[in-house]
């Protein structure tokens, strides 16, 4: 597969690679994001909304090469939702930076740092799969180890969402668990003061899993395209 361009414009290959970088440095900007403190995320986010769009820019100039290009109709398809899709990738970190922000969210659980850490290694591995790219059958293992992230975030998201919803030991053996530490007996709590607080912040953070979700199907999506271009150019 070649594709062939003016002298004056970037490559479709280096397109590529600049749609990749923009994931990497977008992944980076939510995870310092989600470790610092609510004032800090608004400065810290901006690369995002950037990335996001440049992304979008970057998409389209794709979609103009490969609208001339000396290459069949197949891989202009494949070519034009790759770029697509790793496009959409930017646009659900964007989006997920924006909720964490727009919710005020506090300080985040442990594990969506540890799963906003496999998506930052999803990032770094499809940058170095487009440095391949002129030679696809280099990609082979591309696929196998994007799945093996969407699995370890899979599981972080679900265990984050578990202990969010894990009920609460109820009221009478919470007292009794004060008692025997000797700690004196508070009294019941009214329902309406304490668990409406703690309902939203269940809702605020049950977005955010449901958000970095979004992000992790979109890093497979971008997988299964380029085994797709793959299999086909073989």
């Amino acid at each position: 597969m070649r594709l062939f361009a003016p002298k004056h414009q970037k490559s479709i290959y280096d397109l590529f690679g600049d749609l990749s970088q923009i994931l990497v440095v977008s992944s980076e900007a939510l995870s310092r994001a989600f470790g610092e403190a609510p004032s800090e995320r608004p400065a810290l986010i901006r690369p995002i909304e950037k990335g996001a769009a440049d992304a979008a820019k970057v998409t389209r100039r794709i979609a103009n090469i490969l609208a001339v290009s000396l290459i069949t109709p197949f891989e202009a398809e494949v070519l034009h939702e790759l770029s697509h899709r790793m496009s959409n990738v930017a646009a659900q970190i964007h989006r997920t930076a924006d909720l964490t922000v727009r919710l005020g969210m506090g300080s985040l659980p442990p594990r969506l740092l540890d799963a906003a850490t496999v998506l930052e290694r999803a990032a770094g591995h499809t940058v170095e799969a487009t440095w391949e790219m002129s030679d696809v059958a280099a990609l082979s293992t591309f696929y196998d180890e994007m799945r093996r992230m969407d699995t370890h975030v899979q599981e972080l998201l679900r265990r984050a969402l578990t202990d969010l919803l894990r009920p609460s030991p109820p009221e009478n053996e919470q007292a009794g668990a004060r008692a025997a530490q000797g700690a004196p007996n508070v009294g019941s709590v009214s329902t309406s003061t304490m668990e409406t607080p703690d309902l939203l912040g269940v809702l605020r953070t049950r977005e955010i899993i449901a958000a970095m979700e979004e992000i992790a199907h979109a890093h497979q999506a971008v997988a299964q395209t380029v085994d797709l271009l793959r299999v086909k150019d073989s």
